[in-house]
């Protein structure tokens, strides 16, 4: 079985709209893509054609990233010192391009409501998200 690579932008909206409390903001211009956790901001197009640009992600994820996969993840110098990374929507593997939004919003989340969804997700009968 071959990996597909690649997510566009209504998978990245699938995948992060399934947390509580994300929302596509409507304010956005042009149609590019803005999804916040309340005021958060959480993943965004990017000023980079064709990347995301998702936050929070700190500094040693961000290096980790880079380091092993350089064609997916990068940085340009507008958003150094910001504790996001882009994301190459083309290249990433839409699995682990949900861990990574699965860890953003937990961050950014207040604990008693990731509690309740993970609670929600152990559930009897339930399946969980791949």
């Amino acid at each position: 079985m071959v990996k597909r690579r690649g997510v566009t932008r209504e998978q990245v909206e699938e995948i992060a709209l399934e947390y509580p409390g994300v929302a596509a903001y409507a304010g956005a211009s042009a149609g590019r893509l803005d999804l916040r956790l309340g005021k958060k901001h959480l993943a965004f197009d990017s000023r980079e054609p064709g990347a995301l640009c998702l936050r929070p992600v700190y500094e040693d994820e961000q290096r980790f990233l880079m380091e092993t996969s350089p064609d997916v993840f990068f940085l340009t110098d507008h958003y150094r010192g910001w504790n996001c990374i882009l994301i190459r929507k083309a290249k990433v593997d839409r699995r682990q391009l949900a861990e990574l939004i699965d860890g953003a919003w937990r961050r950014l989340a207040l604990k008693r409501v990731v509690a309740e969804y993970d609670a929600r997700r152990q559930a009897p009968g339930r399946t969980t998200r791949t």
